[in-house]
């Protein structure tokens, strides 16, 4: 058996994406065999979810809390603009608070 290369097994490590197969494709039986597969194979998104938060809490463990609040914000104005820029009541002062207007 030949070994994967370790781009390869980098990727799978944090990422889930290969793990599972296509359940909109192909026929009724080909689809509901996907679904199964994936069922089975979906205990393995905990772990995946382990890895991402613990890679987050070393890549974060020296910023200040605000610095990541900041960003929050960011992404919320953008999610509004992406929306075609209708806020919500009460999260005008979010936004408006935003530190990296040019995203």
């Amino acid at each position: 058996m030949q070994e994967l290369a370790f781009r390869t097994l980098l990727y799978r490590y944090f990422f889930f994406g290969w793990l599972f197969m296509d359940a909109s494709r192909g026929g009724l039986l080909e689809r509901s065999t996907a679904w199964r597969f994936n069922q089975a194979h979906a205990h393995w998104l905990l772990t995946y979810m382990r890895r991402w938060l613990w890679g987050d809490r070393l890549v974060h463990q020296n910023r200040p809390l605000n610095v990541h609040s900041d960003w929050c914000r960011c992404r919320l104005q953008l999610e509004y603009c992406v929306m075609g820029c209708q806020r919500p009541r009460g999260a005008s002062e979010l936004v408006d608070q935003c530190t990296c207007h040019n995203i």
